[in-house]
């Protein structure tokens, strides 16, 4: 499921960084699609799902950001990871990442993980 793939994502990173990454670019990519994972994790948990309409990750990537009231700075690193991979990905290879920007994106996927577990595991305790 979603949060387990996030959470897969998010344990290549964790503290006991299960393994090291070749490049900023495979790192970036890796916590892109794993923060990806947890907004339509937590979406779902809502039972809210992104259309397949155009401008639906951006629209689940700011109603993530919302819910686990991220702060500013966050929500920069995200939205403008999410728009570099619009913006670049569909039309050309995505430029060169540096590794303080992969890092500021992994930052982000750590921080998030265990809020968006704790969200939905409290509410599936609360329907037992």
């Amino acid at each position: 499921d979603l949060l387990t793939y996030g959470d897969c994502t998010g344990r290549c990173f964790g503290p006991q960084k299960s393994f090291k990454l070749p490049n900023a670019h495979s790192g970036y990519m890796l916590a892109y699609e794993g923060l990806h994972s947890l907004a339509t994790a937590t979406l779902l948990h809502f039972s809210v799902r992104p259309g397949d309409v155009p401008g639906h990750r951006s629209t689940a990537f700011s109603k993530f950001c919302d819910v686990l009231e991220l702060d500013l700075a966050m929500r920069k690193v995200v939205m403008d990871a999410h728009d570099r991979r619009n913006e670049k990905t569909y039309r050309s290879p995505i430029p060169p990442l540096t590794h303080k920007e992969a890092e500021a994106l992994i930052t982000v996927l750590e921080f998030t993980l265990p809020k968006t577990t704790a969200l939905i595991a409290s509410a599936a305790s609360k329907s037992e």
